[in-house]
């Protein structure tokens, strides 16, 4: 967000839930706009793609939800990447996550180049990210059929 020139970094935190030993991580690009009565800033919640998320993950356990940046950014630079991929890597290091889905490419790209990088022992899996099935009204049902085998 942009105020008066200067870039706001309003941070959603990530989320647990019911996370334990080595629990799955659900990584996305950034938060999406939330529905203003919700405003919140919890990661994929109050908002069409975190309403998918939230179905497909109902009745779930020891999931991490968290993006590689979790604010908004106006345009992305390889210092914000940089940054964003840091925090990502210290959430890895404190709840060392058996597997990591990304979402959409962006995700996958970063975080697996980062996962490399640090030689980590994680599974990676890559999913299209829920917003390009709302917006190109892709099967909802295959995708959440699709994403509940990853879990």
């Amino acid at each position: 967000m942009s105020f008066g020139g200067v870039n706001l970094k309003i941070p959603y935190s990530y989320r647990k839930i019911e996370v334990s030993e080595k629990p799955i991580f659900i990584i996305g690009l950034s938060p999406g706009r939330q529905r203003l009565k919700e405003r919140n800033y919890e990661v994929f919640h109050g908002n069409q793609s975190g309403d998918l998320i939230e179905e497909i993950i109902k009745d779930k356990v020891n999931i991490l939800l968290t993006n590689i940046f979790n604010y908004y950014v106006d345009e992305i630079t390889s210092d914000l990447i940089n940054e964003g991929l840091l925090n990502v890597l210290k959430l890895i290091k404190i709840h060392k996550p058996y597997k990591v889905i990304c979402l959409g490419n962006f995700s996958f790209q970063h975080v697996s180049k980062l996962i490399k990088d640090e030689d980590l022992d994680i599974e990676l899996t890559k999913l299209q990210h829920p917003s390009f099935i709302i917006r190109f009204k892709k099967d909802r049902k295959q995708y959440i059929n699709m994403f509940k085998e990853q879990l």
